[in-house]
């Protein structure tokens, strides 16, 4: 049975969160905490530059060849922007077309200033 896991606030989380729940992760990953994710085929993986943004990684994992292991997704919630892990060599427009689909699921993105 799925687990609903919840977290303390830390960098990533900007407001309200609604929990996270566990995914399976693909084969030969390696996510961390705050990494836009994508879903195929039943599993996450990290969203490459043209990918769909499914949730955000609430935590980190690496799977090996079998993908044998789930990671907590956030798919709901309020997220500081700046702590989010993006794909290697996204660009500034690609970036802008993943905040605003997270925006279009219920991952709304925001900028934290530091007091």
């Amino acid at each position: 049975m799925a687990e609903l896991q919840t977290f303390s606030r830390d960098a990533l989380v900007a407001g309200e969160t609604f929990g996270a729940v566990p995914v399976p992760v693909a084969a030969s990953q390696t996510i961390v905490r705050g990494q836009v994710l994508s879903f195929a085929s039943g599993k996450v993986s990290a969203a490459g530059a043209k990918a769909t943004p499914y949730g955000i990684a609430a935590d980190s994992v690496t799977t090996g060849e079998t993908g044998d292991a789930s990671v907590p997704v956030y798919t709901i919630g309020i997220f500081n922007e700046n702590a989010l892990v993006f794909a290697d060599g996204i660009t500034a427009d690609e970036k802008a077309v993943q905040l605003l689909a997270l925006r279009n699921i219920g991952l709304v993105t925001t900028h934290i200033v530091e007091a």
